[in-house]
């Protein structure tokens, strides 16, 4: 939280020394929707289709490890996907995909910098937020099926990791 509060004074400064706006204007995305995003992208199909290849070939080759630890990847991937996708978990992992299109983003959107919303224990009235989350899900080139689950998270809060692990079917 600290390393948050100071690279936002850090940027505010350099977004009045450098004219980014009269008011600071900070980039915010709901980690829900970049996650919904990508579990139906192209960038997350080809991991999943090179882990069943590897998959098959353990099976194949009779690799009792092999099966084993690609199990645990899969089971790992699974739930970290179901608290970013329905709680507040970082994205981390899947902005790094795309990071070198959040310039672009921010550019567009006159943003100084890029944060989940979900970040941000506190703000004064003198910084602007501006919702970029769409412009973020576009990256990863959605489906309907998937703009449609992104429009139905906005209007619910997300779960509380607890309640996201207790009733883990996954």
């Amino acid at each position: 939280m600290k390393q948050v509060v100071v690279a936002l004074t850090a940027l505010t400064l350099v977004c009045f020394c450098f004219g980014c706006a009269s008011k600071p204007r900070i980039g915010i995305y709901d980690s829900r929707s970049i996650a919904i995003a990508y579990v139906g992208s192209d960038l997350r199909s080809n991991i999943v289709s090179q882990k069943m290849a590897e998959m098959k070939k353990a099976e194949d080759d009779n690799d009792i490890a092999k099966v084993s630890e690609l199990k645990k990847w899969g089971a790992a991937q699974q739930q970290k996907l179901h608290l970013q996708g329905f709680g507040k978990a970082p994205v981390d992992d899947i902005l790094v995909k795309i990071k070198d299109k959040l310039p672009a983003i921010a550019a567009e959107t006159n943003v100084c910098m890029i944060i989940s919303k979900w970040q941000i224990d506190y703000k004064t009235d003198s910084v602007e937020l501006v919702d970029v989350t769409d412009a973020m899900v576009k990256l990863f080139n959605p489906n309907e099926k998937a703009l449609k689950s992104i429009e139905q998270m906005k209007k619910i809060e997300p779960s509380s990791e607890e309640e996201l692990l207790k009733h883990r079917d996954y």
